[in-house]
């Protein structure tokens, strides 16, 4: 439910299609297993097919996670948990063919830390995307929610905030993000820079929801 819930927020932010693809930075091959050997296959890249390579590997990702792990409890296999140590490096390579392919970071991410508890390889690929990609606010949306989720880690949390701070900064950061990372601020005992999130929401908002919950919360951290 959590994972369903990041990605509806994200998808939520702006429609499917990707953007014109700039040009793509060296690829770096790697064969995941057996079945993505064709995403290797230099006459296949050669003809400029990287979206499409990019595609048929997401396919291959989803298959490979859909496919339950033997062995596993039935509520287990439901929720979507298992191992499948191939969900980073296949998200990688993915990445790696086309770096504006959103969903397919946000599925792998998604599922990464919401169903399988790997928040870290989570963070890691968000990471790399936004590096890639720095403009994608649904992969600094779905950073934030992982940092949500993780809170109660003071030193993972403090990494997100690093990795959201750009974002942060910019003008046309959108209200939710600076409103998650406001609470997150607040849950590891940042009041300060909690309350100048929330007092900025007061100051760029005419959201009456965002700007009473701004108001509530400078007010329980005790700032005026």
């Amino acid at each position: 439910m959590e994972l369903l819930w990041a990605l509806a927020a994200c998808a939520a932010l702006n429609g499917a299609t990707r953007q014109v693809l700039p040009p793509p930075p060296p690829i770096d091959v790697r064969i995941v297993s057996a079945e993505n050997d064709v995403l290797s296959d230099a006459g296949f890249l050669s003809l400029g097919m990287r979206r499409d390579a990019a595609d048929l590997g997401f396919i291959h990702l989803m298959l490979y996670y859909g496919t339950p792990q033997a062995g596993l409890p039935e509520n287990v296999v439901e929720n979507g948990g298992g191992d499948y140590p191939e969900i980073l490096p296949r998200a990688r390579q993915i990445l790696n063919l086309d770096p504006h392919f959103e969903y397919a970071v946000i599925y792998s991410a998604g599922s990464l830390a919401f169903n399988l508890k790997r928040t870290n390889e989570a963070v890691e690929l968000l990471n790399e995307a936004i590096a890639l990609n720095p403009g994608s606010v649904r992969f600094h949306a779905l950073l934030a929610a992982v940092g949500v989720k993780n809170r109660r880690n003071r030193a993972d949390t403090e990494q997100i905030l690093k990795f959201l701070a750009p974002v942060l900064a910019s003008k046309d950061c959108p209200t939710f993000l600076k409103s998650m990372a406001a609470f997150l601020n607040a849950q590891i005992g940042k009041k300060r820079e909690a309350v100048a999130l929330y007092r900025d929401i007061l100051a760029t908002t005419t959201d009456a929801g965002y700007r009473r919950l701004a108001q509530l919360m400078i007010e329980k951290l005790g700032a005026r």
